[in-house]
């Protein structure tokens, strides 16, 4: 009887694990779909934009702004 009673214990403490484990794998989905348009966003059109942004002479015209007798 005892040990039907340790089994069941232990049988709902697995169970309540498992539900925790099924909880967290459902954020690690959502946070790695997150990444994933961050990713897609950062090499997509707008990454292409910064780029050549930088790689062009923004940061010289920028940087001329801010001392127009230069």
């Amino acid at each position: 009887m005892e040990t039907t009673l340790n089994f069941e214990k232990i049988w709902q403490l697995f169970q309540g694990t498992d539900r925790r484990f099924k909880e967290t794998d459902l954020k690690f989905q959502e946070t790695d779909k997150k990444m994933k348009a961050l990713q897609e966003l950062f090499e997509g059109q707008w990454g292409k934009l910064m780029e050549s942004l930088v790689e062009g002479d923004l940061i010289h015209l920028i940087g001329q702004a801010g001392n127009p007798g230069q």
